[in-house]
């Protein structure tokens, strides 16, 4: 057990070979001597040196997702493979996304990926002897403005810890919340705000709203009955939210839109074969928010007919304190539901399908870093 023994491993529910095998896979296509790259910038490297749980998860997945594409066109993993390499992060995403969403579609079906450099789709999906699902398979990733976000709500992180009491009298939980999309002097005014909090802050909550731009909520952190927090360190949690930018939901319609109109100019009205969009959205995206997006672009749209499916995967870290281990958790939003049986219209009021539906293999994860 060469690699899985240099790592955290909560997977107990499969053999080790099996997780020793996927790990293998990885190693064999991109070589330890790349992988280990101490500091390097490619998310497999960061993926490969580090040796905690959810790590090991998303290597495995990936592995995994490699092995079972090997079986089917070896060719076409090759070629995206090449591109997982390349220096462009957008085609390296969206490759490995390729990569382990068809490997989920080709466990209870034929799942068959397009040709090299196929415009409008990805893979063909047999249901049944005559039906075929043309899939487009896009990845959805984080937006500037959300990079953005994050970038200033780290820098307000930092300012508070820089001038918060340290030893562990005062471990606090922060949430600040904006209220509108915060603009240059918003930002200024909450950095501000939280240096005055820091250093007033006892451990006795207090709510303040700043302007009409941030709310603010502290309190001390109080440890679980089975928790245990070293006083010698501060300990926190540190949330930060805000509404989307005005024009999230533009750039998100604009890129659905597209993936409909291309993927459909490859579809025959006459053939059974039903266009299917599969969107993967970030982790942290708003699935409320994006369902009523995309249920509204098809009220509104009635000149395309397509399936559409968003799915929104979160590892996570479920700490159960017993016998059982840690485990990776994952979930996925269902935003529309295919429609297969008479090929209708894009409607909201379509009946029931009479085609058999696309089946998916277990959803045991889509990783957060990939």
């Amino acid at each position: 057990m060469k690699y899985i023994n240099k790592r955290q491993n909560p997977i107990d529910n499969l053999p080790p070979e099996e997780i020793e095998n996927s790990l293998k896979a990885v190693n064999d296509y991109f070589s330890e001597s790349w992988l280990c790259i101490k500091k390097g910038s490619h998310i497999l490297q960061k993926l490969w040196n580090r040796r905690d749980a959810l790590s090991t998860v998303e290597l495995f997945t990936f592995g995994r997702a490699i092995l079972q594409l090997q079986k089917i066109d070896h060719a076409w993993l090759n070629s995206q493979i090449k591109l997982v390499k390349a220096k462009d992060v957008n085609n390296q995403r969206g490759a490995i996304f390729e990569i382990i969403a068809i490997s989920y579609l080709c466990t209870k079906q034929l799942a068959t990926p397009a040709p090299m450099n196929q415009k409008g789709y990805d893979v063909d999906v047999n249901i049944s002897g005559s039906e075929i699902y043309r899939i487009s398979i896009k990845n959805y990733s984080q937006s500037s403005h959300e990079r953005i976000f994050h970038q200033r709500m780290d820098t307000a992180r930092k300012k508070y810890l820089s001038t918060s009491r340290t030893g562990g009298n005062f471990n606090f939980q922060l949430y600040i919340s904006a209220l509108k999309w915060p603009s240059e002097n918003d930002w200024q005014l909450l950095y501000a705000a939280l240096a005055k909090l820091s250093i007033t802050f006892q451990g006795i909550r207090i709510v303040q709203q700043i302007e009409n731009s941030w709310s603010i909520i502290i309190n001390q952190l109080s440890p679980e009955p089975y928790e245990n927090i070293d006083n010698r360190r501060l300990s926190y949690t540190f949330i930060g939210i805000a509404p989307y930018h005005q024009n999230e939901q533009q750039n998100f319609i604009s890129k659905l839109d597209s993936a409909v109109y291309n993927l459909e100019k490859h579809v025959e009205s006459a053939l059974k074969i039903y266009p299917f969009v599969f969107i993967r959205l970030p982790p942290n995206a708003s699935a409320d928010t994006m369902y009523s997006w995309v249920l509204e672009y098809l009220k509104n749209v009635t000149d395309h007919r397509v399936c559409i499916f968003c799915g929104r995967h979160e590892p996570q870290h479920a700490m159960v304190y017993s016998t059982v281990r840690r485990a990776p958790l994952h979930g996925a939003t269902n935003v529309s539901h295919p429609r297969p049986g008479d090929y209708p219209r894009r409607s909201r009021h379509h009946p029931q399908p009479r085609g058999r539906p696309l089946e998916q293999g277990p959803l045991r994860h889509i990783p957060s870093a990939l």
